[in-house]
């Protein structure tokens, strides 16, 4: 494995690289939600998007998974995406298994995303219509989805799942569909 030390200059030697952060902050400066609501004559329509961008994330789940001391070692992953560095001159995105892994920026990931966070359908029936019932005053149907799609370039499940900082491959926020019906009588 190969580190800069603090002159720019690369190394074997894991302790003369300086532990500088130069990747932003975990807490993304940038967070936030843009969504619409449209109705037309009894449909309703609702859309939640929401946001998170500069903020940057540690892939613990990764470190574990390359580090041949780790899972490497036990047998677990033994997937064909891990490309390892076998020659001199391999340029590949693991490191061998001959060497230890340490926690370096390499796992330092962006975790921005733009999630569709909640679509939802609705239809209420016309007061004409209950009316006649005389026992229901109003009455809504519909239909929802929540975490629908994201989009980002985060290599885990989910970069806005578990802590700020630091994944360790907690579950991704789930998707759900859900049908309900609002009665007031």
């Amino acid at each position: 494995p190969l580190y800069y030390d603090a002159e720019g200059k690369l190394t074997t030697d894991y302790n003369a690289a300086p532990p500088v952060q130069e990747y932003g902050t975990w807490e993304a400066p940038w967070k936030g939600g843009v969504g619409t609501n449209l109705t037309y004559k009894g449909l309703d329509l609702g859309i939640l998007f929401s946001y998170q961008y500069g903020g940057y994330k540690y892939d613990n789940l990764e470190y574990f998974v390359e580090n041949p001391v780790g899972f490497l070692s036990a047998g677990y992953n033994q997937s064909s995406d891990l490309k390892m560095w076998m020659n001199p001159g391999d340029i590949v995105g693991t490191p061998s298994p001959k060497y230890p892994v340490n926690f370096s920026s390499k796992f330092i990931h962006n975790a921005s995303f733009m999630r569709l966070r909640d679509v939802t359908l609705g239809y209420t029936l016309s007061p004409n219509t209950l009316s006649k019932t005389k026992v229901v005053s109003s009455a809504r149907f519909y239909v929802q989805a929540s975490n629908l799609f994201m989009w980002t370039h985060w290599r885990g499940r989910d970069p806005e799942a578990g802590a700020t900082n630091l994944n360790i491959s907690e579950y991704p926020n789930p998707r759900a569909f859900t049908a309900g019906i609002d009665i007031t009588f």
